[in-house]
């Protein structure tokens, strides 16, 4: 079992570094095969003694690794190993990349280091925690283009600079966003103030300029340590608060016009039918009183013909008899 996983694992090194794994390998695999990858650039010198239970030739990843979540198909989703003492680094094209569902990656609290990686090519991440490590740099302003997917980001206590990238706000669904305790400097981009926001911190940063209106409603703690930041901090609600009700009353209000359309639309056809039978019904009624009132006009015509013949027979016989 060991001879084969290793031909696999070193025929894998020739795989195009682009190609996820559902182009290459089956799911199943290439999980493994990413892992290991993962596993050995965290602190390579040493990677047996890195995750000891995903060391080879373990079976599942799903039943035997440590840290690994996976859904009923026994595919990887999720990657949880916060505050286990990795280091190195984070191998996203040869290893992350082939896990085709992977949605969490949490590797929090360790000594990981370097650049931010690209993890545009984990086409599924949703939740992202780099929080406690050593990473550093900065991010390019671009950057968030490349993982709309994201809905939860924590790159706290780093050592990242530069400013905070506009394209934070392309993240449609993004609900929480914690970058304190590093270096970014500038101003904090207003774009990002979305209402979908739940958590958000830049405090201990170098910010300056003001806060922009839709953050406001965080407390102030969410800013503190920016001595260039200024703005009216921890507005609990009453303005920004009130938009998000606001927006979520035009939802629920939207809801209802939809459900009343649907009403009024499962409603219409028997209503119309039923106006229809009642029409029909009072000209079929109109018909036949009209028929049965000719009817009587006739045979009260034919009655005075009739009486009026008699009277004619009866006088022609009186005057016979004079004769």
């Amino acid at each position: 079992m060991a001879a084969i996983f290793v031909v696999v694992f070193i025929a894998s090194l020739s795989l195009p570094t682009h190609l996820h794994a559902q182009d290459s390998l089956p799911p199943v695999l290439a999980d493994k095969i990413g892992l290991e990858f993962f596993r050995t650039g965290l602190n390579p010198t040493k990677s047996d003694d890195i995750l000891p239970s995903w060391v080879p030739p373990k079976a599942s990843p799903c039943r035997d690794y440590a840290g690994i979540v996976c859904d009923h198909d026994g595919i990887v989703t999720g990657i949880h190993l916060s505050n286990a003492d990795l280091a190195g680094y984070i191998n996203v094209p040869f290893a992350l990349s082939h896990l085709s569902r992977l949605d969490t990656l949490d590797v929090s609290r360790n000594r990981i280091a370097g650049p931010i990686p690209d993890f545009s090519p984990i086409l599924t991440l949703q939740v992202l925690n780099l929080s406690y490590n050593g990473f550093s740099g900065s991010i390019p302003d671009d950057y968030f283009s490349g993982v709309k997917g994201l809905k939860v980001i924590w790159l706290a206590y780093n050592g990242f600079t530069g400013e905070i990238p506009s394209s934070l706000s392309e993240l449609d669904g993004l609900t929480e966003l914690r970058l304190e305790g590093n270096k970014f400097s500038g101003k904090i981009p207003a774009s990002i103030a979305s209402p979908t926001l739940k958590s958000f911190n830049v405090s201990h940063n170098s910010l300056t300029g003001e806060v922009p209106e839709g953050l406001e409603r965080f407390k102030a703690s969410a800013f503190e340590g920016n001595d260039g930041l200024s703005g009216e901090f921890g507005k609990t609600g009453k303005a920004v608060e009130a938009a998000v009700v606001e927006e979520e009353e035009k939802k629920k209000k939207k809801k209802e016009e939809e459900e009343g359309e649907m009403d009024e639309g499962s409603w219409g056809l028997p209503v119309a039918l039923g106006v229809g039978v009642i029409v029909v019904g009072l000209v079929a009624l109109l018909v036949i009183v009209r028929r049965i009132k000719a009817a009587r006009s006739f045979n009260s015509l034919n009655s005075e013909n009739h009486q009026e013949g008699t009277g004619s027979a009866d006088v022609r016989h009186q005057n016979n008899a004079y004769v």
